[in-house]
């Protein structure tokens, strides 16, 4: 092969190279995005499973729109609280929130009612299941997917935590203050501000 040939073949692999390559807009931590079941159909390359992150999966065909993972800023985390539906109605923006974790016994975080949801959930997060160790009510459906027993609604508050102490997924219970008195509230830890990359 002449050299001009194999410069330009070299100028492909280069240009294919870059396109495998995922850009994030700001410094994080690169988490895996939810696991999914293998999926093979007849004819078709040999299908993949789990997360694009795992070994098993390296010389795998992915199709467009794939999401790859998540990138995370370890400090900003948003806290999922799950409210029955009894008490949904009482709670608004704003409202003042105090949170403690199974794993900080002795920190109370506070923060303040971000969002809340006036659609009924529908699915569980699995970490809030009692079939997965969790506090909420769930029963399982025909695809292994968790509903919530009772009508359950979601609000959101947001966390900082500067130590780096706090990890994803942590559960614990959350007072909202509502008035007079304060509803309980089972929660949830997850990130923030997450970019979603797909191939």
């Amino acid at each position: 092969a002449s050299l001009e040939a194999l410069d330009e073949q070299l100028a492909r692999r280069s240009d294919q190279l870059e396109k495998l390559t995922l850009y994030a807009p700001r410094d994080g931590v690169v988490i895996s995005p939810p696991r999914v079941p293998k999926r093979e159909a007849e004819g078709e390359l040999s299908g993949w499973k789990g997360s694009p992150l795992e070994a098993s999966n390296e010389d795998a065909f992915f199709d467009s729109g794939v999401l790859a993972c998540h990138v995370c800023d370890p400090r900003r985390y948003e806290a999922l609280l799950l409210v029955d539906q009894a008490d949904v109605e009482r709670v608004a923006e704003g409202q003042p929130v105090k949170l403690q974790f199974a794993s900080h016994r002795g920190k109370m975080f506070t923060s303040t009612v971000s969002a809340v949801s006036r659609r009924e959930l529908q699915f569980a997060p699995r970490g809030m299941s009692q079939h997965e160790g969790g506090p909420l009510l769930t029963t399982t459906d025909a695809g292994g997917q968790f509903r919530p027993l009772n009508p359950t609604y979601q609000a959101a508050a947001p966390l900082t935590d500067d130590t780096g102490r706090l990890i994803v997924g942590s559960l614990g219970e959350a007072r909202i203050e509502v008035g007079r008195r304060p509803l309980g509230a089972w929660l949830l830890t997850t990130f923030q501000r997450t970019f979603h990359f797909e191939l």
